[in-house]
């Protein structure tokens, strides 16, 4: 099974080739005894889709604030004085 099978339109465009290429490395790291790159490969995998989940939750939320009418009323007939 390839990594784009496994991830069907989980991440944004452009991050899904990256999640893969983790993957390989990981498997290489892992196929190769490299312990201490697994590790930190599994990290930085872990900090991405904590990432990815952010940005997720992000898009989802509205884009616009609603600010409102201005009230002013406190203003109108309000003398400043000159310098």
């Amino acid at each position: 099974m390839t990594c784009h099978s496994t991830l069907p339109g989980s991440a944004p465009a452009g991050v899904e080739p990256a999640i893969c290429h983790g993957f390989d490395r990981l498997r290489e790291a892992a196929d190769q005894g490299w312990l201490g790159e697994v590790a930190a490969i599994e990290t930085a995998m872990a900090a991405a889709a904590q990432k990815l989940e952010a940005m997720r939750e992000r898009a989802a939320q509205p884009s616009t604030v609603r600010l409102g009418m201005p009230d002013i009323r406190s203003t109108v007939g309000r003398i400043t004085p000159e310098p």
